[in-house]
């Protein structure tokens, strides 16, 4: 089930990258299942979901107001949410809480910012809990 989950953030992360470049082929459909063979493509932007999840969130002022818990994509593969935990120590204990991941600002380094929230703030949204 993780697998499946990071395999959907991936696509999903992936989905939102404004440029690549592909080698263009033609595809092979004589594979298994009805998949396709192509070149590699290389990617000229992107994010990968290992380095998000788990990565500290702070603020404009540097404060550090959570942390990434989880990504939920949609089936369309597009990165909807970002789980932030609140609180806590060592990852027990926190709170929940769902942000839209396009407010969250990663820059190469793949420091995490969430302009205007504090902890206070994040505390005050109603608590995030994963139907499934």
């Amino acid at each position: 089930m993780r697998a499946r989950i990071t395999t959907l953030i991936l696509l999903g992360t992936l989905a939102t990258v404004p440029a690549m470049a592909q080698t263009a082929t033609t595809p092979q459909r004589n594979t298994p299942a009805g998949l396709v063979t192509v070149d590699a493509i290389r990617l000229t932007g992107g994010l990968r979901a290992s380095r998000i999840i788990g990565a500290a969130v702070s603020n404009p002022s540097d404060e550090r107001i959570g942390s990434v818990e989880d990504l939920v994509v949609t089936q369309q593969d597009r990165v909807l949410v970002a789980i932030i935990q609140v609180g806590g120590f060592l990852g027990l204990g926190g709170k929940l809480v769902a942000i839209p991941f396009s407010d969250l600002r990663i820059a190469p380094d793949n420091k995490v910012t969430l302009a205007g929230a504090t902890k206070e703030s994040l505390r005050a949204l109603p608590a995030f809990t994963f139907g499934n």
